[in-house]
């Protein structure tokens, strides 16, 4: 069974119209859990008043931006509706870039892009020169009352929409605070490589992972409703190496003890069991 589109809007740049289908390319299956009272009932929040205490009817409620602490911009949903921008669903590309100068840290959700009808032809010729020549397209689209800075790719023969965040909403990495002068060896820089080397396998496959947190959850759901009790799995942590360079040579070590032999008895029974 295919997609279901999500939206749609209309790729604009020069004198070109493309129409254009759009499709979430991400379905989060993190594990949610929903708050229950002891007698097993879901629970269900009340709006407040932070200072009286009393109770607050949804259909009360108006914005606030605060200016300072415990002063706040008050405005009314028909005030914040006049702040919108007219949502005309128009992807008007600004520019085309160079694909290799966009960081993907400002990227913030993905969507598939299809040709809606009468766009195949410009749709394809899109997808081929921004292919061909590495770039990307950076566009605005107006949509929900706001305004989103996004990026058009080729993909797989087709097209993928970033919405990316502002610059002023990406966090200055100059911030983070750690050492930049530190001294490695050049023992240190080998042994690194050899050990990228030696666990290098080429192209990212992300199938090969899985949420194991989640399938933990699942089983101990299965659990639960079978009535048996859920316990813990034995921590596996591995033993601490001391410095650097210890742990860069033990980890190219050959791993593990060497296997011990088994028992003569329990060869003796192995080897009947072979026999039958």
């Amino acid at each position: 069974m295919g997609m279901r589109a999500s939206g749609s809007g209309t790729i604009s740049f020069g004198m070109v119209s493309i129409p254009v289908k759009m499709y979430t390319a991400q379905s989060s299956k993190a594990v949610r859990f929903n708050q229950l009272t002891p007698a097993g009932n879901r629970t269900k929040q009340f709006l407040r008043d932070a200072v009286t205490g009393d109770e607050v009817e949804r259909s009360e409620l108006l914005k606030g931006f605060e200016v300072a602490k415990g002063q706040y911009a008050k405005f009314t949903p028909a005030e914040i509706k006049a702040l919108e921008v007219e949502s005309d669903k128009i992807l008007d590309i600004k520019e085309f870039v160079d694909l290799a100068s966009v960081d993907l840290l400002a990227v913030e959700k993905t969507y598939y892009l299809a040709p809606d009808k009468g766009g195949d032809k410009g749709f394809s010729l899109l997808s081929r020169v921004l292919k061909d020549q590495d770039k990307a397209a950076v566009a605005q689209w107006c949509v929900r009352g706001k305004e989103h800075l996004v990026l058009l790719r080729a993909y797989r023969g087709g097209l993928v929409l970033h919405q990316m965040y502002y610059a002023d909403e990406v966090r200055d990495y100059d911030d983070v605070d750690f050492a930049r002068e530190v001294v490695v060896s050049d023992v240190e820089v080998d042994l690194a490589g050899k050990l990228v080397g030696m666990l290098d396998s080429g192209a990212f496959e992300p199938a090969k992972y899985e949420d194991s947190y989640r399938a933990r959850i699942e089983q101990a759901v299965e659990l639960k409703m079978a009535g048996q009790e859920v316990v813990a799995p034995a921590s596996s942590a591995a033993a601490p190496v001391g410095g650097l360079l210890k742990a860069l040579e033990a980890s190219l070590a050959p791993s593990g003890p060497p296997a011990k032999k088994a028992p003569q008895k329990g060869r003796r029974r192995a080897a009947k069991r072979a026999k039958n």
